[in-house]
């Protein structure tokens, strides 16, 4: 499994990727910047976010965010942005023969947008309510409690989107700084995926090279977890939505396959043992799930579900149960079999598409100095022992080392005794 791309670094040091996939009718035009959330300062808390918004009210060609909706929206185009802790993209896929259009809006965008403070006053109210929305819905917010839970009121451990204050605090300036110090060439890759000539594609990008260089962004290191085991956000539903989280790798980490294949096991599947154990047999939830959150320096492992309230201890005594037997048995070698398939098959229909294609180098791109081809991130894969899986688990899932979220109703009892079994 291989990807074909041609890459290119102009003189102010952006750099381009050009994914030529003639197989299919669509292609793919992301912008993605090296900065989000964790780039910020308490004050600034939810900036990137905001100003991904921003983009889309309008330029001076487009004055407002009809003008650009309704291009793409003829063109019968995806569009859309997203911030996350360490990058900030920006993308539309759409037939290839309206590559130029969609370049031109993506450009005309990022480049020329006018940033009204009567459009930044709006926004700040749709904001606010994307901000209740997340909040209000208990499936969501217990990963903004987890991670205020495994890296405090540092930039990681913030809601990517900010508070009702800090967003609400700020001004048109604020975006104008941030916007230059932020988004450089020297921060900024480019990336064609789909159908087109390559030429034509180089062509669209060549004014780009004279956009001033700027420097690289920066963040604050951050190595280690917190010492906090417990965090509860009390709310009126009728589940627990509870994660347990253990501490996980760095995105660069050599061993990542490794915990990869074990938070498969875990629950990533229908047939993995949480999924098996908590819903299938126990019937103590509807959702159970594994997921790897990874940063470039610090990462956590998560293991959520949703649950009756007077089920929560079991639930999360039946979870513990399953780390153990990782940390004292090793994986089977059928189950080892099965999981790597499991990854190699997902990852095979996760690239299918031009947009699919593209968000992968980007995030490599953003990630690593160099491209690591699929092919070569599945030998890894492939390679991975039951031992290693073993050596893993005996790393991070020790009880010393669990910590447990929890949005919804759970008595100060209960709370007491989970604290207990923590420590």
């Amino acid at each position: 499994m291989k990807i074909d791309f041609q890459t290119e670094t102009l003189a102010n040091g952006l750099r381009v990727f050009y994914l030529p996939k003639q197989e299919t009718n669509a292609v793919t035009v992301m912008f993605a910047f090296k900065v989000g959330s964790r780039y910020e300062t308490a004050k600034q808390n939810g900036l990137s976010h905001f100003l991904e918004h921003m983009f889309f009210k309008g330029t001076e060609k487009r004055p407002n965010s009809q003008a650009i909706s309704q291009v793409l929206d003829t063109l019968g185009a995806e569009f859309n942005a997203f911030t996350s802790e360490e990058v900030t993209a920006y993308y539309v896929s759409t037939d290839k023969a309206n590559f130029n259009i969609a370049f031109d809006v993506l450009t005309d965008m990022l480049y020329h947008s006018k940033f009204e403070a009567e459009e930044i006053a709006k926004e700040k109210g749709v904001i606010s309510e994307e901000i209740k929305m997340y909040a209000d819905n208990p499936m969501s917010h217990i990963y903004e409690i987890s991670k205020l839970l495994a890296y405090g009121d540092t930039p990681l451990g913030r809601d990517i989107a900010g508070t009702h204050a800090s967003v609400n605090a700020f001004e048109r300036q604020d975006f104008i700084d941030y916007l230059e110090k932020f988004y450089t060439p020297a921060n900024t890759v480019v990336i064609i995926a789909g159908n087109g000539q390559v030429q034509d594609w180089q062509q669209a990008v060549a004014p780009l090279s004279e956009l001033p260089a700027g420097a690289t962004s920066q963040f604050e290191a951050q190595t280690k977890l917190t010492d906090e085991l417990l965090r509860h956000s009390p709310k009126p539903i009728d589940q627990v939505h509870l994660d347990l989280i253990v501490p996980g790798l760095k995105r660069t980490d050599a061993a990542m396959p490794t915990l990869t294949i074990l938070s498969n096991i875990l629950g990533g599947t229908m047939s993995s043992r949480l999924f098996v154990e908590v819903r299938e047999k126990a019937g103590l939830a509807y959702y159970v799930r594994s997921q790897i959150e990874d940063t470039h320096d610090i990462g956590i492992l998560s293991l959520a579900a949703g649950v009756d309230p007077q089920k929560l201890p079991q639930a999360v005594l039946t979870i513990g149960k399953e780390l153990d037997k990782l940390m004292s048995d090793p994986v089977a070698a059928e189950e080892l079999s099965r999981a790597k398939q499991n990854i190699r098959g997902k990852m095979s229909l996760r690239l299918e598409s031009s947009y699919a294609l593209a968000n992968y180098i980007a995030s490599e791109a953003i990630a690593h100095d160099q491209i690591e081809q699929p092919d070569q991130w599945l030998a890894k894969l492939e390679a991975v022992t039951a031992s290693e899986v073993q050596a893993l688990a005996k790393k991070l899932l020790a009880r010393g080392q669990r910590k447990l979220a929890m949005v919804g109703p759970v008595e100060p009892a209960t709370l007491e005794r989970l604290q207990q079994s923590l420590n």
